[in-house]
């Protein structure tokens, strides 16, 4: 997968919002947030300039960038905030709620989880 450094950016953005629905952002989910970005090759400076601006981006902007992705990058940006939701193995009904309203705020194609998730690992 190919994203711009934006569209990075709001994918963290919307995993920071989601992982922490529940109330608290688990080990794991800070795990796997840390590792989407190097999965990218983003270097751990570059990380530290990504993560203070996904703080900054507020839900709406996130929402719009995720919008204006590919179709393939939404794909795959439904399938990463699934394994988001799912990391830390207890998935909270918040956090359901959570990532079918991103899905559908951000136009996703209709996916169930484990469609998405494979998505994601795939790509």
């Amino acid at each position: 997968m190919n994203l711009k450094g934006i569209e990075l950016t709001a994918l963290l953005s919307a995993g920071m919002f989601l992982s922490n629905v529940d109330g608290r952002v688990a080990d794991e989910e800070k795990e796997i947030l840390i590792n989407e970005l190097k999965s990218f090759n983003v270097t751990d400076e570059e990380a530290e300039i990504y993560l203070k601006v996904a703080i900054d981006l507020t839900v709406e902007q996130t929402v719009e960038i995720l919008k204006a992705m590919s179709l393939e990058a939404k794909k795959y940006a439904c399938g990463y905030l699934g394994a988001v939701m799912i990391c830390d193995g207890d998935v909270a009904d918040d956090e359901m709620e959570g990532w079918r309203a991103f899905s559908g705020a951000c136009e996703f194609p209709t996916m169930t989880l484990a469609e998405a998730i494979d998505f994601w690992r795939n790509n």
